[in-house]
Order: structure tokens, then C-alpha cells, then sequence
């Protein structure tokens, strides 16, 4: 049954449940536990012809809360980032260029973090209960869809530096702005991001898909915030490395819940 079912995890864990209250059920009624065992098996029917109707079931392809709020908020995010770039983009000129830079580097972070979103909360679901298989496909779907659009919009604006910087800056790699390096070595995780994603695309658990995401997200936040108070720093301003630090130490927090058993606040709630 579980070759038949192979992928189906809801099916199984409800099966396995529906069996175990069974069980429950018989001892309690006072039947030995082996014999309460056989009989649940043998009320719940033969495993070869269960697996065979359950397979004939399409599994569904649920969406899951995270992804969505991924999709919306990070569509309200984009909006919210690319407005005021607006009047820069219409003035024309070193302007434009300028201000359609920074739009499409900052959507391509958006979308690296939101992919690290996404790992973090699956991270944090899969200590109370797993996703289903719809679920699961709907959160690989998404972390592929959105490791894409970090890549080609980060590097669409990594190109435009290239194009822009000789007119403000002298010299090779961006000027030596730590910003623009910072642009690149982004660039060049979002590229390792999509192809771990693509690769595990078919894959029965997105846990090394999630992980990717979620260094994906410390690399933006390195290379966009840590960039920035390196660049103040040098030109002496004020610099927030507290923050920077803080948040990348929140990251690795999470992603030290990978090391968790599945399911574990479940069964110590149960």
C-alpha cells in the first residue's frame, strides 16, 4: 500500500490515525493487544485493495496561507517600493537609468525574500504537523516561480549598473561600490537558488528547496542592508550594523529549526 501511495502522506498519516483509534478503541474494550491490532487491520480491509481506491483519488492541490500572503504581500511590497522610484523613471536620461537600477535590484531582493519567507514558515510548520502533498506542490510551485523572477529581475538590474556606473564612477566591479558587489553576489545565489529549486521540483519534501530560500534571504540581507552600512561607514556616516546583525541572527535562528523532528511540538501537545 505505501508504493501505491507513494507521495500521498494525508493519505497515509490518516490512515495510520484511523488505525491507531481503532486499536485504541478494541484494548480498551478489553481485547488483548495483538488480537485488537489484527482486528482493527481487518475492519480497515486489505492494505493492497485500500492503496488501489485511495490511488484512484487525484490528490488535490490545496493552497497553503504562506504562499498566498507570499503573492500578495510581496505584490503590495513591489508596489510600495517601485511608486516612488516614479518620477525618476519619467525625468529621463542618467535618471532613469538610474532609478530603473535600484527598481529592478530591489524587486529581485523582494523576490529572494520572499522565497526565504516562505522557507521560514514552512520551517516552522512542519514542527506541528506536515503539509499536505497539494500543499507541498503549491509551496515548490512557488519557490520555483519566485527564485526565477528574483534572477532574471536582479540580473536584468545588475546589467543596468554595468551600464550606468562608468557614468558615475570610475574603475572596475561597479566602482568598488559595496552595494553594486553586493547586487552580484546576490545574483549569484538567486542563480544557485533556481537550480536547487528546479532540481527538487519533484521532489517528496522542499526542505533542501526551503533551506536554499532561507540563505537565499541572508544573502540579501548581507548584500542589500550590510552592503549599505559598509558604504556609510566608509564615507563616514552612520552605520546600523546592530540591525543587520540582528536580523541575520533571527534567520539563523530559523533555520536551526530544521534540526527539529518533524512534528515535535504535535506530539508534545498531544
Amino acid at each position: 500500500m505505501a508504493t501505491q501511495l507513494l507521495g500521498r502522506r494525508e493519505v497515509l498519516d490518516e490512515l495510520e490515525d484511523h488505525l491507531r483509534d481503532e486499536v485504541d478503541a478494541l484494548t480498551r474494550a478489553g481485547h488483548p493487544p495483538d488480537e485488537a491490532a489484527r482486528a482493527a487491520m481487518d475492519r480497515l480491509g486489505a492494505p493492497s485493495d485500500l492503496g488501489a481506491e485511495f490511488a484512484k483519488v487525484p490528490p488535490t492541490s490545496a493552497p497553503w496561507l504562506p504562499v498566498r500572503l507570499a503573492w500578495v504581500g510581496g505584490a503590495l511590497l513591489a508596489a510600495s517600493m517601485v511608486l516612488p522610484l516614479w518620477p525618476k523613471l519619467a525625468a529621463g536620461g542618467l535618471a532613469s537609468l538610474l532609478a530603473t537600477h535600484m527598481g529592478l535590484v530591489m524587486l529581485g531582493y523582494v523576490s529572494t525574500l520572499l522565497v526565504g519567507f516562505l522557507a521560514a514558515s514552512y520551517l516552522v510548520a512542519r514542527l506541528f504537523a506536515g503539509l499536505a502533498d497539494g500543499q507541498v506542490r503549491t509551496l515548490q510551485r512557488a519557490g520555483l516561480s519566485l527564485s526565477a523572477l528574483a534572477v532574471a529581475l536582479t540580473g536584468v538590474g545588475v546589467a543596468f549598473g554595468f551600464i550606468f556606473c562608468p557614468h558615475e564612477k570610475t574603475g572596475w566591479a561597479f566602482g568598488y561600490d559595496t552595494r553594486e558587489v553586493g547586487g552580484l553576489v546576490v545574483l549569484v545565489w538567486n542563480l544557485v537558488m533556481l537550480a536547487g529549486c528546479w532540481a527538487g521540483r519533484r521532489s517528496e519534501s522542499p526542505a533542501a528547496m526551503m533551506m536554499l530560500g532561507l540563505v537565499g534571504s541572508m544573502a540579501v540581507v548581507l548584500g542589500w542592508l550590510g552592503a549599505t552600512a559598509v558604504e556609510h561607514r566608509l564615507h563616514g556616516a552612520p552605520a546600523d550594523f546592530a540591525t543587520v546583525a540582528a536580523v541575520v541572527s533571527a534567520q539563523l535562528a530559523v533555520a536551526c529549526l530544521a534540526f527539529a523532528p518533524a512534528g515535535c511540538l504535535r506530539r508534545a501537545g498531544a
